[in-house]
Order: structure tokens, then C-alpha cells, then sequence
């Protein structure tokens, strides 16, 4: 009876392999960014100190950051989803790059995209 083992011949990694972990590591980079427009977005926190002090602080989301934020979300999601269709269509074996943390930043692309077009009515 055969082994199942697979020998594999491949010596290192060739383009499409790095290219792929390159556009992982992208995508994830460009959500860390909207993170941190979400952070330059969300109205500011009020203290006791700015109460105490009457410091007139920002108590609205402001817009433009939040456009700039389903911006970078939209480009994340599109390289993630770009990234997981050339890894499906070039992937032949079972042992190929699989891209599972590319497929959940297809999700969480989605469910950022839904969620200000939900609550900002953007692109509606």
C-alpha cells in the first residue's frame, strides 16, 4: 500500500507566493489605517477636566473622516478579495496558500462597508 506522503519538490517560494504575502500584509496595514481614522473620526471624549476647564470639544463624527475611512476600508476589502481570488485560482494543491486571514479581512472589509453605509448613509 502507497504512502499519502507528498514530497515536495518546490526549492522556495516564487513570485506569486511572496506577492501574496505581500498583499496580505498591505490589506491588513490598510485596515490598522482606518482604524486610525476611526480614532480622528469618533467625536472627542469629554473629561472632567475639559468640563472643569469649559474646553469647547468636538461632540460630532466628523465627515470627512469618516469618507476617508470607507475609503480605506473599500481599498482593504478590494485587495483582500483580490488577493483571495488569485490564491483560489492559482492553488492546486490541498497544501497551497489558503488565505484565511485574507478571508477575514474580506468579512471584516464587509462588515465595515455595511456598517457606515448603514449609520452615515454613505455611497447611498
Amino acid at each position: 500500500m502507497g504512502s499519502h506522503h507528498t514530497v515536495e519538490r518546490r526549492k522556495r517560494q516564487d513570485f506569486a507566493s511572496r506577492l501574496f504575502i505581500v498583499l496580505g500584509l498591505l490589506c491588513w496595514v490598510v485596515f490598522v489605517g482606518g482604524l486610525v481614522i476611526f480614532h480622528w473620526a469618533q467625536p472627542e471624549f469629554v473629561t472632567v477636566f475639559d468640563r472643569f476647564y469649559h474646553l469647547k470639544l468636538r461632540t460630532q463624527w466628523d465627515y470627512q473622516y469618516v469618507t476617508y475611512m470607507f475609503y480605506t476600508i473599500a481599498g482593504g476589502f478590494s485587495i483582500s478579495l483580490i488577493t483571495l481570488l488569485l490564491g483560489r485560482v492559482r492553488g492546486r494543491r490541498r497544501t497551497d496558500y489558503k488565505g484565511h486571514l485574507i478571508f477575514l479581512g474580506c468579512l471584516y472589509g464587509i462588515m465595515g462597508i455595511l456598517t457606515l453605509m448603514l449609520i452615515f448613509r454613505i455611497a447611498s
